[in-house]
């Protein structure tokens, strides 16, 4: 268990869908999991997939977000022993409501910020990391990088849903 290197841009792996569950109790996923919250904590990310660590499986990890209550967004996460990040084994998104664009950027495209429109709330379930069926709905930036993280899952990045956006307003990508 380790920090390890974040896959970069144009990497193949990061272009590849997880199909296949994976069992949070087998020792390799335990050790994946450790792997990218040790990781997601040493760059100071929100959350981070499998994918970006260069394997192709259905774990992600989101953490909790320390807010100002006087700032529109996040300040840090939050990747503190007692503060319990989301680990996403195998996560389905199951409804959403709303929607709304704002700006994201993206470890595996270092530099890169693009305007990304997502659901304001989603519905999610997933294993967590003993095991247990999980059911939760997150908003706000939250249920924002839980989604990010989502869509590594499915080998989507931000610059596939920035193009999907300029497309549809007919602006070019950033």
């Amino acid at each position: 268990m380790a920090v390890k290197s974040i896959v970069l841009f144009p990497d193949p792996v990061l272009r590849t869908r997880a199909t296949v569950d994976v069992d949070p109790l087998d020792p390799t996923t335990q050790e994946l999991i450790q792997d990218l919250i040790d990781t997601a904590k040493k760059h100071g990310a929100w959350g981070l997939s499998a994918q970006q660590l260069g394997q192709v499986a259905r774990v992600a990890v989101v953490a909790k977000l320390w807010t100002d209550p006087r700032r529109a967004r996040p300040v840090a996460p939050d990747w503190s022993p007692g503060a319990h990040p989301i680990v996403l084994c195998n996560p389905r998104l199951l409804g959403w409501v709303g929607g709304d664009t704002k700006r994201e950027a993206c470890m595996s495209l270092p530099g890169r910020a693009v305007d990304i429109w997502r659901p304001r709330k989603v519905t999610v379930a997933w294993v967590d990391e003993k095991g247990a069926n999980r059911q939760g709905i997150f908003s706000g930036w939250q249920g924002r990088a839980l989604q990010h993280e989502f869509d590594h899952l499915n080998g989507i990045l931000i610059i596939d849903q920035s193009s999907k956006i300029n497309r549809m307003t007919g602006e070019r990508a950033a």
